[in-house]
């Protein structure tokens, strides 16, 4: 059977063969064969490369299969519309990342937890937390629960927007939600005590952290150090440069 003879099934098995083995360029060359091929596109085979393009950092790949399905009249479904918004994520593209979640709902397709963190992250990271606090009220108005990344998304807004009492909130609210806390969690309220230059709460927080089966990193004891020496609590500076040594020997 020649190339031409190529049916989108075939295609679809090819592109989904090469994502299994990371063979992201030649799954790509297959899918721009078959465009400039007369074998008619489907939604499996688009959502199948737009994966691939997201894995291989193809950005702009990923947004044009979006619009490419945009133009013709095969229905949308959540998963192009989340691969196209994290595109546009991972592309630093928060206003269009926005966008695509107004046009998901336009198009009447629920959004699902993935749909509502991911648009938190990508103005998370553009330090747009008032936009970033919407999405994650708006699951609210949803079936989605918020669950650990949602709340993580919006405490990394909430701390890379300075509003450090907003993000130490949260926190306590995942606890009396009985949401589970991750070492990104704590991170980042470790972070934002540090800030307020309550290095106390710091310790508690740091040693709660300890405590647990979570992962201490350097960004766990950069936070705390700074946070003791915002304060001139140099004893307790040197406390945690002797925990970060044994837990490096440990590991």
């Amino acid at each position: 059977m020649g190339r031409h003879d190529w049916t989108a099934y075939d295609c679809c098995v090819l592109i989904n063969a090469c994502a299994q083995n990371k063979s992201w360029k030649i799954a790509l060359r297959l899918f721009r064969d078959m465009e400039d091929s007369d074998v008619k596109l489907d939604i499996v085979t688009i959502n199948a490369t737009s994966s691939v393009s997201l894995k291989a950092g193809e950005w702009e790949m990923a947004s044009h299969l979006f619009d490419l399905m945009a133009q013709s009249k095969t229905e949308l479904d959540t998963v192009i519309h989340n691969t196209a918004i994290c595109a546009s994520k991972e592309g630093d593209l928060w206003q269009k990342a926005s966008h695509l979640f107004g046009i998901m709902v336009h198009n009447s397709v629920e959004p699902n937890a993935i749909s509502h963190n991911v648009a938190i992250s990508a103005c998370e990271k553009h330090c747009k937390w008032e936009r970033s606090l919407l999405f994650f009220m708006a699951t609210a108005c949803s079936i989605v629960e918020p669950n650990t990344i949602t709340h993580n998304a919006l405490i990394s807004a909430w701390t890379k927007g300075k509003e450090w009492e907003r993000a130490l909130g949260l926190l306590s609210g995942m606890a009396q939600g009985s949401i589970e806390r991750s070492s990104i969690t704590f991170n980042a309220a470790i972070s934002a005590q540090g800030t307020l230059g309550d290095w106390e709460k710091t310790l508690q927080l740091f040693s709660a952290m300890a405590k647990s089966d979570m992962q201490l990193d350097t960004i766990t004891f950069g936070a705390a150090i700074s946070a003791c020496e915002k304060t001139a609590k140099w004893e307790k500076t040197i406390q945690f440069l002797s925990k970060m040594m044994q837990v490096a020997v440990e590991s």
